[in-house]
């Protein structure tokens, strides 16, 4: 899963691994004018993660900032940062944008193109599956969307994918399956911040003792 996390106006893409530890910073360089992230901390989660976009009681100790050139970077680019409990992943995105929340591709129509405006695309492999998720908000019906894609084969790509769209109801946050994605557009209208719950059922085959120091 060592892929540089790299951010362009449209979408920032996390293939980072994951590392289940207590809050340091991952490993960051540059490649050119672009940020190349290589490990995402995953940090414990506080008692109880309400997503609902609000992200003032999250540790963002490990996150990783992603943009495709440095000196755009505090008007387009998302900050990342990962927590965890027993039951899920969460994932919060700080994002600078001067249009925000600007995703106008219809999950009910073209659920493969989300990824084209405003979106996060993460690359997870776990001990017994790989998955490629993309999540993104249908701004003309306040929706979350997340395509989950499973690959038949977790070390090759070409042998195929099983998709899965969850759609949130008009407003709404939870996507089913325990699924959950927030969104909340920042007060000065240059960014929003996204919030997301993954339970750890959606990205194993067979989940086991999610713990400090898994890798």
């Amino acid at each position: 899963m060592k892929k540089p996390g790299g951010m362009t106006r449209a979408a920032a893409c996390v293939g980072a691994m994951l590392s289940f530890g207590a809050g340091v910073r991952a490993a960051e360089n540059m490649l050119g004018r672009q940020s190349q992230n290589e490990g995402l901390e995953v940090v414990p989660a506080p008692a109880r993660v309400q997503v609902d976009g609000d992200l003032s009681e999250w540790d963002f100790s490990g996150r990783l900032w992603c943009f495709a050139d440095q000196s755009i970077r505090n008007r387009y680019s998302a900050e990342v940062a990962a927590m965890w409990d027993r039951d899920a992943l969460y994932l919060g995105v700080k994002w600078r944008d001067p249009t925000p929340m600007h995703n106008t591709v219809n999950p009910a129509f073209n659920p493969n193109e989300g990824w084209k405006a405003d979106a996060v695309q993460l690359r997870l492999r776990t001990a017994d599956q790989t998955s490629w998720i993309t999540t993104w908000y249908y701004a003309p019906k306040r929706q979350p969307a997340l395509l989950h894609d499973i690959w038949k084969d977790p070390s090759n790509c070409r042998a195929g994918q099983e998709s899965r769209l969850r759609v949130a109801p008009e407003g709404c946050t939870a996507l089913g399956d325990g699924v959950e994605l927030a969104y909340r557009r920042d007060e000065d209208g240059k960014g929003f911040s996204q919030e997301a719950r993954i339970p750890w059922g959606l990205l194993f085959k067979s989940v086991p003792e999610i713990r400090h120091g898994l890798a």
